[in-house]
């Protein structure tokens, strides 16, 4: 018991082996203040809440939100059954919620999320815009091919049945007559 005690004195008496009132006290416990990043943020989100919309802020109109609706269920009644589709009624049902969550999606989670990628990866917006040049060009090509393609089908559609030449059937020749003992037209005997 006694050694113990003794052991329990010389901890305290070195740095490592403190009791719990000393390192509290070394032990400052810092309040971090939002930066002004975070308050300018916060600031421009209560004013889009309140009305007064910045002019780079991203109002998210309702018909926007009714397309949302409409196209969440759009890969169900395309692939599954058409009758998984929303009408207008029900879209108009869950309009508000939809444009609450796309309205916070776009304030609050796209900025952080735009801006975390854009800092790790750079590559990211190079492709992007090469992407989109693509995109653009196969979409001009596509669009000339469906008018040529329009366009023979209507050429098609004038063209009369009657009008077509239609190619007598090729008519079997008779085979030659077989009688052992003679020749035929090639040469061969007939055994």
């Amino acid at each position: 018991m006694w050694g113990k005690k003794e052991q329990k004195e010389e901890n305290q008496s070195r740095p490592g082996g403190i009791d719990f009132d000393t390192a509290a006290e070394r032990v400052t416990a810092e309040v971090e203040e939002p930066d002004e990043h975070e308050l300018a943020v916060d600031e421009d989100i209560a004013a889009v809440l309140a009305g007064k919309p910045d002019e780079e802020a991203l109002i998210v109109k309702p018909k926007w939100a009714l397309r949302v609706s409409k196209g969440c269920f759009y890969p169900a009644a395309r692939w599954i059954h058409p009758a998984y589709s929303l009408n207008d009624q029900e879209a108009e049902k869950i309009n508000p919620e939809m444009q609450a969550f796309l309205q916070a999606a776009v304030d609050k989670y796209m900025p952080a999320a735009v801006s975390r990628v854009a800092s790790r990866f750079p590559e990211m917006w190079d492709l992007l815009a090469v992407l989109g040049v693509l995109y653009y060009q196969k979409y001009q090509v596509v669009k000339k091919l469906i008018a040529e393609e329009a366009k023979a089908a209507e050429n098609a559609k004038r063209v009369a049945g009657s009008h077509i030449a239609v190619m007598p059937a090729p008519q079997a020749e008779e085979p030659e007559e077989k009688i052992v003992g003679q020749r035929l037209r090639d040469g061969t005997l007939v055994i």
